[in-house]
């Protein structure tokens, strides 16, 4: 763990109070690309998001672990939390007994990130510090690698995870092409290997997505795609599984949906899941609800036209209490889904048990934005993490972007202030001399500079938009700001000293 916060290089965050109801927007810019894959909101509003991070020239991943308060400003960080030999993607987070266990994928950073070379399942738990308590691997069919995982904490407190994993393969003309199978891993809180299934598909697009344990306990709902052969209107499958990851039936969900994904019950029979619209709703975002049996009840599509729509790379719906949320994605650039040049948006919808709409808002527009995740909140809020882009100023190095709205689909502003003007500036950077260009809702901050070793060595009260600080007696280095103020300020990054 490095000793204090250096990699951030612009924290935004704007927050208020309103009905109990806390809002923020916090953009976290690194010079390495960072995703989160999820995140939880423990009992006192913290948010801990997990996911991966890959520096310029880097050929691995580093674990990436991040705490932010409920005002969103980061208060803790740590990379490649087991060891710096291991390349590690983290993909789930769960909190069990007072203990955080993440869920992902390893390998040794010998390897580089698409190699096939002993590819492990990690479980890593975590005591309410942080720290390290233990570090399990699960070993997997030689020749695959992780290409996505998503998991669930079963009614027996056992960890079960599915997703699809990818091997190169060769057609009877010789030409070599990636193909990706599904798979299922089951593993006790203790950390045992119980079940396990991995498929070997000639289809080379056979997905599972997301898994549900059905009300009874006694079997499991996996949602899939193309685990039918020659399947194209209804592309979507449940597939029942008992619970020692045997296949019981596998039925189409006779819907204009594909890659099914966020099941979320609504009573004990009915389940709401999230999907892309295809057949009469064409790059839509859709959502159904189907019965235990598997009959379809209710259905909506959304859509900002004239854009395509699409659903969050991993969690689309999210419920608490009577609120029900899906997220997505407007104007999804399908041919380049993560780095793409056009401008985006976050897409939140709060619906009813019928799914009828109360409110839609969209967030970005400025940039690419690329949503992974969304989650209800206990004040009847909704947060959304995933990135930022901006092809004009960066090259392949997404933000780290997250948004809380209230109930109504808000982030409570004092006065509108567009997205230019809500950031300080700190430049140049690297630089011999510091200045700072306060962002146009703060009039005054109080600035902090910390050496890389934590320790305070220049404080000074800002009073004019844009101020000349004297640098001259520090050394040469990276040193950490932090921007603080009356007016919600909260700001930190950091500046090198050439």
């Amino acid at each position: 763990m490095k000793p204090i916060s250096l990699f951030l290089f612009i924290i935004l965050v704007i927050s208020n109070i309103c009905l109990s109801q806390q809002t923020f927007e916090t953009l976290i810019r690194n010079p390495e690309d960072q995703v989160i894959h999820d995140f939880l909101e423990d009992s006192n509003g913290n948010l801990l998001l997990i996911g991966r991070s890959i520096a310029e020239g880097q050929t691995y991943n580093s674990s990436f672990l991040l705490k932010l308060d409920s005002n969103g400003c980061v208060i803790y960080e740590n990379f490649d939390i087991t060891s710096d030999t291991i390349s590690t993607t983290l993909t789930n987070i769960f909190y069990i007994n007072e203990y955080y266990y993440l869920i992902g994928a390893e390998k040794s950073t010998d390897t580089p990130v698409f190699e096939m070379i002993e590819n492990k399942i990690s479980l890593i738990k975590l005591n309410n510090e942080l720290q390290l308590i233990s570090h399990r691997t699960f070993s997997i069919p030689e020749n695959r690698w992780f290409s996505y995982i998503n998991s669930i904490v079963d009614s027996d407190t056992n960890f079960v995870l599915t997703g699809y994993v990818t091997r190169y393969d060769t057609t009877t003309s010789g030409v070599v092409f990636r193909n990706h199978d599904a798979f299922f891993y089951k593993i006790s809180l203790e950390g045992d290997s119980l079940a396990s299934h991995f498929y070997t598909s000639e289809i080379p697009w056979h997905f599972s997505f997301d898994i549900i344990e059905s009300t009874d306990k006694s079997k499991y709902y996996a949602y899939v795609s193309h685990f039918i052969p020659g399947a194209n209107q209804y592309d979507s499958q449940r597939l029942t599984l008992d619970k020692n990851l045997d296949s019981i039936a596998l039925e189409p969900i006779p819907f204009y949906m594909y890659d099914p994904n966020s099941p979320v019950y609504l009573n004990e029979t009915d389940v709401l899941i999230s999907g892309k619209g295809t057949g009469d709703y064409p790059r839509h975002h859709v959502i159904a609800i189907h019965n235990e049996a598997g009959e379809i009840i209710n259905t909506n599509h959304f859509k900002k036209e004239p854009y395509r729509e699409q659903p969050p790379m991993k969690n689309g719906i999210s419920k608490f209490g009577d609120n029900i949320f899906v997220g997505g994605i407007s104007n999804f650039d399908i041919g380049n889904p993560f780095w793409s040049s056009q401008n985006s948006w976050f897409h939140l919808v709060k619906v009813n048990t019928d799914l009828s709409m109360v409110w839609e808002k969209w967030f970005g527009g400025d940039a690419y934005y690329f949503m992974y995740n969304i989650l209800a909140t206990r004040d009847g809020g909704c947060i959304m993490v995933g990135n930022r882009y901006d092809d004009q100023t960066q090259n392949q190095e997404r933000d780290v972007y997250i948004v809380k709205v209230n109930g109504d689909g808000l982030i409570v502003w004092e006065r509108e202030i567009s997205m230019n003007d809500r950031f300080s500036i700190v430049y140049p950077n690297p630089g011999h001399q510091l200045n700072i260009r306060l962002a146009a809702q703060h009039s005054q901050a109080l600035l902090s500079l910390f050496d890389q070793y934590g320790r305070l060595v220049l404080q000074q009260q800002l009073t004019q938009p844009e101020s000349l600080v004297e640098t001259t007696h520090l050394l040469p280095g990276v040193y950490l700001y932090q921007l603080a103020g009356s007016t919600g300020l909260s700001e930190s990054g950091k500046w090198v000293k050439k």
